[in-house]
């Protein structure tokens, strides 16, 4: 079973780190399943009550500051042969949960689903939320973020729940 995680450096081996680029909503980690296989996001798992993927992190700046509580996150898709991201989740405003609460607190039935993010068709297709989301090896899913610095990965983590992600599965070639 694939990993989804950025400890403080180290990462799994399907995700690569991104720096944001101050003030504008980039990427800061790249998800790309291995090659012939495709993943699957779940938009709905069996913490908590509400919809969405628990996802979890410390967001650290390079002086080791967390980033501000007014950056906002969301998960974009590259479609095949593009360059283009296409924003595939709601937009978590602000990330208070995650400057609040430590990891274990965040992972807590009680907490965990203000740690959801919503997972929804592209924005060309409505945006409305779906049941999950699949990328094979010839995509890139990616988390973004809009924050006043730059994130630093020696000093931050990122972890998604891994009841929210099934495969790796065959792309059938």
């Amino acid at each position: 079973m694939a990993q989804v995680y950025i400890s403080e450096g180290d990462t799994s081996e399907i995700v690569t780190k991104e720096t944001n680029t101050a003030g504008v909503m980039t990427p800061i980690a790249r998800i790309t399943p291995d090659r012939g296989t495709f993943l699957r996001l779940l938009n709905r798992v069996a913490k908590g009550s509400e919809q969405g993927i628990p996802i979890y992190g410390k967001f650290r700046d390079s002086n080791g500051n967390l980033i501000a509580t007014s950056a906002k996150l969301q998960f974009e898709i590259s479609p095949a042969g593009t360059d283009e991201r296409m924003k595939v989740s709601k937009r978590v405003e602000q990330i208070s949960v995650y400057n609040s609460y430590s990891l274990q607190e965040q992972r807590n039935v009680d907490n965990v689903d203000a740690t959801k993010v919503v997972l929804t068709s592209p924005e060309n297709m409505g945006g409305d939320p779906v049941s999950n989301i699949e990328w094979a090896d010839i995509q890139d899913l990616y988390l973004s973020m809009r924050a006043p610095s730059q994130i630093d990965w020696s000093q931050s983590e990122w972890y998604v729940d891994p009841t929210a992600l099934e495969g790796p599965f065959n792309r059938g070639r």
